[in-house]
């Protein structure tokens, strides 16, 4: 589905609403705010979904999961985290929201639907910006994209509540910070990197300069006793010339 940037979210919303309608359908997105914000803007638009992304919990996930596979909610919103290693024979459609930017991505993404020889059908919105991407997944999969439209009329119709849906989501997102965990975590992760315990190879070398640095000191402090003896019993400059001695 060829559409404009700013129809992006005008377009998820009308393919949902007129393909997948009570079909099980899985929303691939790049990041995991896209997929927090889809969720959330979905969710105010009236479709029952739940999100899937590595900003979650396990717990999280696996709740998300368990709803989706149980069809208590019949769209799940994820990142390729669920592109891998997903089976779910039930799945019926699957949208790109946002054109993969490798064609293996794409073939995984759009393997999660026709599971186990049963049918299925996959929606890529495509914009100005990803022609060149939609050109390597035809090369790589060695199939032309049929291509879906939609109307005018309909785009206008949704148009308002979609936007105001998907702007609601991202002040909601601002609002509680959405991402900082990570951050915070990635911090006490680095003080904490720096608290551990030096490398035993490091250790070691540290100890040997420790060593060496000690058995300098030590000669110095030897040779100043030395020097020190010599002033204290009053030997005069020519006695220590003879004896030669050039630590002195």
């Amino acid at each position: 589905m060829l559409v404009p940037e700013l129809m992006r979210n005008t377009a998820l919303a009308h393919t949902l609403q007129t393909r997948v309608g009570e079909e099980t359908c899985i929303v691939f997105t790049h990041s995991c705010k896209s997929a927090q914000i889809l969720t959330i803007g979905l969710k105010k638009l009236g479709f029952p979904c739940t999100a899937l992304h590595s900003q979650m919990n396990q717990n999280l996930r696996l709740s998300s999961l368990a709803k989706f596979k149980c069809g208590v909610v019949k769209i799940l919103v994820a990142t390729d985290v669920a592109s891998r290693g997903l089976d779910i024979p039930t799945v019926s459609y699957v949208v790109n929201y946002n054109t993969p930017s490798a064609p293996t991505d794409y073939i995984h993404r759009v393997g999660r639907t026709a599971r186990a020889g049963a049918g299925g059908c996959a929606v890529t919105i495509i914009t100005q910006y990803d022609i060149e991407r939609l050109q390597a997944i035809e090369a790589a999969i060695g199939t032309q994209l049929e291509e879906t439209t939609m109307s005018d009329e309909e785009s206008v119709k949704i148009l308002q509540p979609v936007s105001l849906a998907m702007r609601e989501a991202l002040l909601h997102l601002d609002t509680h910070d959405f991402g900082e965990n990570k951050a915070r975590n990635k911090r006490k992760s680095d003080k904490n990197g720096a608290n551990s315990p030096e490398p035993l190879k490091k250790r070691k070398k540290n100890k040997k300069m420790d060593e060496n640095s000690n058995r300098g000191s030590k000669q110095k402090r030897t040779e100043f006793n030395s020097l020190s003896n010599l002033k204290s019993n009053k030997v005069k400059p020519d006695a220590i010339a003879r004896t030669g001695s050039s630590k002195i």
